[in-house]
């Protein structure tokens, strides 16, 4: 019999993602399998010839290594795959099975005999046992994915953890994200011989079903999961590390593409039509997916492009770009919502209302499917193949509202940080929702800033006062001030500040639009936390600050004024800019919280169907106001926008898509709990099980971060987002393809 030639470039697949906390229906169920595939390299007919002989052979391998009994060691299937031969094993572990690797290293706690006591075991005792080793200072159970139970425990721990006998060594840091060492020497000589062949080979890895290409310090991230039944903690190790393990190379390019689009979906008379701009990317799409259709390639995963040109959105894409495509195979396809960017059905006219009376959520839902088909009848391979829907804020809501108009097209959707809930304005009540929940998220996240976050709020309120103090003097606004705030602030004119009477309303404008982009990293002209940032630069202006002498056409200036205008430029993406702030238009500063009317696409939409109802407390006092908007409308649009608050919901569905009583299955709702947009889904129940609604809340998250390309300082709630947002589509787009789950699942 001819010697097995491992890759222990594995797959370790996680078949289900739950929800930390134990439901009490499953407290008493045995602990589920782990399971994971294992590539054999050799070819499958000699494999095959003597399969036994060589099941006995791996078994027995498999067992020495891991340290636990053969007959707990299960093959459940073999077949021929890329560069060998693929396996689906279970192992049947507790916790203590798991603390001998390889000859020499304890991966729980230390001195326990793990030839002893290994036995199924049901959940409420692991729960025990893992807290048990907690609590033990000597405990070495300190995995990444550990992490509610690991910060209340506090400390900085350095697991030793694995990615299938490949010892490796993180460093974690719940503050500053993790820190990561190159490929360590294991402790035996078997495990450096493989570890060393990992890390040379550069071979392209999947992990709970994530393909990290061309890895850079090669291994460095990549952990074994020995838990599947606890996946709160423990199951989503596997995808966490080997997301951050993907290389910085650049993202392959795209097709940009025009598609001869029907101008009104709605009238079968007309023949007009328009050029549409979608990108196209097939860079993976190559049938690396097993069980779909025949004559399809992969599946297609679609961005449902929303107010913006389509680039902003393929750059803000890295988890279907960077992540989902290359582990599917997947084609990827980003149409342009039309009226934005390149796709002007009018040309120059766009704008003008008798062509924009063609844009409308209803039509741009209606080209989306139409590329679908088209694309699925003319491209080859494309025939057949399921698509899933992804999109981020109003793209969202489109990605859930193609999924619930057209599920024989769309096999499921991604909604990340929709805002479908705030235009279901009659089951606001029901919900728990009123006028404030946007603002209110606002004022939450300026509240919970860490190094004084009260004198944050009380800092931006003193600098409103101090603006409009310094402005005004005992005969009204001085006129020099004036313009020495406005050359302060960099503002195009004056106005841009705000009316006369506020002029402090373009520094609150900017606040209220900051915390939504409170990403952990820079991202463009903001750093990094940049309210945390912005807090800083007003409580030290507040505390510390005097007025500015002797600056000229500044003297006497407060320094809080000063740092307001700073962060104005700051949050409004002018701060390395010498170009001046425009004014905002009738629908900014002052007005409507998260935008509302004004003369361009959106303000259209606005004006139709998309007007956010908000009040604002805390940073300002406003009252929204029906009347008004549709007077404002009216006037920007000389009464020919339509305004109806109600349309989306009562034509295509509220808050009934979110909680699963709609009927419509298969979407997944994700939200962050520093985005303003999640005010209308801060209250919302759990949708039963059998209705395929999943909702997904990120703790310390900005406007749909799940979408983004993942990075070593993403709040851990993100990382199990995307872990989990992976099985659950990955699981549909099987199903679609009439596989079985179970079998590429391999359990």
């Amino acid at each position: 019999m001819k010697p097995i030639a491992f890759s222990y470039a594995v797959t370790c697949y996680v078949r289900y993602a739950v929800e930390a906390t134990v439901p009490p229906e499953v407290v008493a169920e045995a602990k589920k399998p782990v399971s994971f595939g294992l590539v054999m390299t050799m070819p499958f007919e000699d494999y095959s010839a003597s399969k036994d002989a060589y099941d006995a052979q791996l078994i027995a391998e498999l067992s020495s290594a891991v340290t636990i009994p053969q007959e707990l060691v299960h093959i459940k299937f073999s077949e021929a795959g890329r560069g060998g031969v693929v396996f689906g094993i279970s192992f049947y572990m507790e916790p203590r099975c798991l603390q001998n690797l390889g000859n020499e290293v304890e991966l729980l706690s230390f001195g326990i005999n793990t030839k002893e006591g290994c036995n199924l075991v049901a959940p409420v005792e692991y729960m025990n046992e893992l807290q048990v080793q907690l609590s033990d200072s000597k405990s070495a159970l300190f995995y990444r994915s550990d992490l509610d139970l690991l910060l209340k425990v506090g400390g900085r721990m350095v697991p030793s953890i694995i990615c299938f006998m490949i010892l490796l060594q993180l460093r974690f840091n719940h503050y500053n994200g993790l820190e990561s060492k190159p490929c360590l020497n294991a402790t035996s000589s078997q495990n450096a011989r493989k570890l060393r062949q990992l890390c040379s080979s550069k071979p392209t890895m999947t992990c709970d079903g994530i393909w990290a290409q061309n890895l850079d310090i090669y291994c460095k991230h990549f952990v074994f999961v020995m838990d599947v039944w606890h996946l709160g903690f423990l199951a989503f190790i596997c995808l966490a590390e080997c997301v951050v393990g993907v290389s910085d190379s650049k993202t392959p390019e795209y097709f940009e593409l025009y598609f001869d689009q029907a101008l009104d979906h709605f009238d079968a008379s007309s023949r007009q039509s328009w050029p549409e701009r979608y990108l196209l990317q097939n860079a993976s799409w190559d049938g690396r997916m097993k069980g779909l259709p025949e004559g399809c390639k992969g599946p297609i995963l679609l961005y449902a492009g929303n107010e913006g040109s389509i680039e902003d959105f393929w750059d803000g894409n890295g988890f279907m770009i960077d992540v989902l495509a290359p582990r599917w195979g997947g084609l990827l396809v980003f149409p342009e919502q039309r009226f934005y960017g390149r796709s002007l059905p009018c040309g120059n006219a766009s704008l003008e209302p008798d062509c924009l009376r063609y844009l409308s959520t209803a039509q741009v839902l209606e080209d989306y499917v139409e590329l679908v088909r088209v694309l699925r009848a003319e491209l080859p391979g494309a025939a057949n193949c399921p698509v899933i829907a992804f999109g981020g804020s109003y793209g969202g809501t489109l990605a859930a509202l193609l999924r619930a108009t057209r599920p024989a097209v769309f096999a499921g959707a991604l909604a990340a940080s929709s805002e479908l809930g705030y235009y279901d304005l009659k089951s606001w009540a029901g919900h728990g929702v009123d006028g404030f929940a946007f603002e209110d998220v606002v004022l939450q996240t300026f509240s919970q800033q860490p190094d004084g976050s009260h004198d944050c709020i009380a800092a931006i309120t003193d600098a409103q006062d101090s603006i409009k103090s310094w402005l005004h003097g005992a005969n009204g606004e001085n006129p020099g001030r004036l313009s020495a705030l406005s050359t302060a602030f960099g503002v195009c004119a004056a106005n841009a500040l705000g009316s006369a009477e506020d002029r402090a309303a373009l520094f609150t404008y900017a606040l209220e639009g900051l915390p939504q982009q409170d990403y952990p990293y820079a991202i463009g002209p903001l750093p990094g936390h940049p309210v945390r940032a912005v807090c800083q630069q007003l409580v030290h202006a507040r505390a510390f600050g005097e007025k500015t002498e002797g600056i000229a056409g500044f003297e006497g200036m407060p320094s809080l004024v000063k740092a307001a205008a700073a962060v104005t430029r700051l949050a409004m993406g002018f701060a390395n800019s010498s170009s001046c702030i425009p004014e905002q238009g009738p629908g900014g500063p002052g007005n409507t919280p998260g935008d509302g009317p004004g003369p361009d696409a959106w303000g259209w939409q606005s004006c139709t169907e998309a007007l956010h109802s908000f009040s604002a407390r805390g940073l300002r006092n406003y009252t929204f106001d029906y009347q008004t908007s549709e007077a404002l409308c009216a006037k920007i649009w000389n009464h020919t926008a339509v305004l109806d608050t109600g349309l989306i919901a009562s034509r295509f569905g509220g808050f009934d898509l979110a909680d699963g009583s709609s009927g419509v299955q298969r979407i997944i709702w994700s939200h962050g709990t520093l985005d303003p947009w999640h005010g209308w889904f801060r209250k919302m129940k759990e949708p039963p099980s059998v209705s395929q609604i999943y909702h997904i809340l990120m703790r310390d998250a900005a406007h749909h971060l799940d979408l983004k390309t993942p990075n070593l300082s993403d709040p851990p709630d993100v990382t199990r987002a995307r872990a989990r947002e992976m099985a659950i589509i990955e699981g549909w787009i099987l199903e679609a393809g009439q596989a079985s789950i179970d079998e590429h699942f391999l359990i």
